[in-house]
């Protein structure tokens, strides 16, 4: 996304997924797209990039994480797409 702001962080990783039960059943073993994505500044104007980044590939699980502690206000996703 070139007219990303510097607060935010996206990072993609080509891999083959785990075998842990903790994957889902129907991408285990096979390859997989990693994404995690960290917005560091305001939550409102960063929920629409964190939604963009995500929107590509079909998901198959998404976890999402607000702030590291009370001074934070980031906002995290990491998604593993099939």
């Amino acid at each position: 996304m070139p007219e990303a702001p510097n607060d935010l962080k996206w990072n993609l990783s080509l891999r083959l997924a785990a075998q842990g039960e903790n994957v889902p059943d129907q991408v285990r073993g096979r390859p997989v797209l990693s994404q995690s994505v960290l917005w560091t500044g305001d939550p409102e104007q960063g929920r629409r990039y964190l939604d963009r980044a995500l929107s590509f590939g079909k998901p198959v699980e998404v976890a999402s994480a607000a702030g590291f502690d009370d001074r934070d206000t980031g906002l995290g996703r990491v998604g593993l797409c099939a």
